[in-house]
């Protein structure tokens, strides 16, 4: 036995989250993921972790968490639909995080600050790192890392105006697995969804979109320059659109900050 060992599905329950790899320590769930992947491992093997020591997040970013309090886990997808709508696999699962989220902490504040991070009450409470890898024939998986911060009473000063737990939000503790349950259920809902018309993903992130008609910097991978604007939307793609010097302009990629009024 060991501490998820209740999230594995029953027959008849979804297939996402039945076939699982624990691992007490591990550098990267996403690497542990990726191997699996490569191994054959099927859509919706779930590698779940309880310290990593070199998680890391978007933008070449480090991701830890003290052992045994968050979830640190990654998902492997076998997407039905072509690499050009890929992008839209982390923002469904941010929409799943803020379904698990929301349940976990009624009458909460949960938005999703583009394109993926979820913020709870202002505050971060979890992040999303995706990774695809495309075979010669072009077919591939997605690795989708998660790291939810569950139990945590308190972060490092540097993070603590910035990050919070289900634990701060709502003064209870949480039981991982069961937690990491519904999220399985979530993700395999919304991510599942993405190749059926009417799936309502575009109107739910809209909705909950962090920022809209604020100012904003964009900060892009790779660029010297910040790009400063105000947000509008994201589009079919989940491209966010800013309003610079009265331009309507679309960024695929980029870290967002928002700036006073």
């Amino acid at each position: 036995m060991h501490p998820f060992d209740c999230v594995r599905r029953r027959p008849g329950d979804g297939s996402w989250g039945r076939f699982l790899r624990y691992l007490p320590v591990t550098t990267s769930t996403n690497d542990e993921a990726h191997r699996a992947a490569a191994e054959g491992a099927p859509d919706g093997f779930l590698v779940v972790a309880d310290e990593q020591t070199q998680g890391r997040g978007r933008h070449g970013r480090s991701w830890s968490a003290p052992p045994g309090q968050n979830l640190l886990a990654s998902w492997v997808v076998r997407p039905t639909v072509g690499p050009d709508r890929w992008s839209w696999i982390p923002l469904a699962a941010a929409l799943a995080v803020v379904d698990v989220v929301e349940a976990a902490v009624p009458a909460s504040d949960v938005r999703v600050k583009w394109p993926n991070d979820v913020r709870l009450g202002g505050k971060k409470v979890s992040g999303i790192l995706a990774e695809s890898r495309l075979d010669a024939g072009g077919a591939g998986h997605v690795v989708l890392g998660i790291g939810l911060n569950v139990n945590q009473a308190g972060f490092p000063a540097e993070l603590e105006s910035t990050a919070t737990s289900l634990f701060l939000a709502a003064g209870v503790g949480r039981d991982r697995a069961t937690v990491l349950s519904d999220l399985c259920d979530a993700l395999e809902r919304r991510v599942t969804s993405i190749d059926r018309p009417g799936n309502g993903l575009l109107v739910d992130y809209r909705a909950r979109l962090d920022g809209v008609g604020q100012r904003a910097r964009l900060h892009r991978p790779g660029a010297r320059d910040v790009v400063e604007g105000r947000m509008l939307d994201v589009d079919e793609q989940g491209a966010l659109v800013l309003d610079v010097d009265g331009e309507a302009r679309t960024f695929r990629a980029g870290e967002v900050t928002f700036r006073p009024a």
